[in-house]
């Protein structure tokens, strides 16, 4: 059985740019599992969705690994992807 997609919202810090903002992007595609991601710059924070072997913490990881703050990371899941929140 297919493993279900899940939407994960992260706020990043740090990001003030489209070039960090590609980083961060860049970053978040290398994580097998990852089916889509947007990043947006206001307010910061990236959209992404995703299945296993992808998780949260892996996610994370790859916004921290791309130097983003990570202290300012806060975790948003939403129960269902229409749940989605719009720009």
């Amino acid at each position: 059985m297919p493993e279900m997609e899940q939407l994960l919202e992260l706020q990043v810090g740090g990001m003030s740019c489209e070039r960090c903002a590609a980083g961060v992007q860049a970053a978040i595609e290398a994580v097998l599992g990852v089916q889509s991601v947007t990043v947006y710059l206001e307010p910061s924070r990236a959209v992404i969705i995703f299945a296993s072997p992808a998780s949260p913490d892996a996610l994370v990881k790859a916004v921290a690994d791309a130097d983003r703050d990570a202290p300012d990371l806060s975790l948003r899941r939403p129960d269902r992807l229409g749940d989605a929140l719009l720009p």
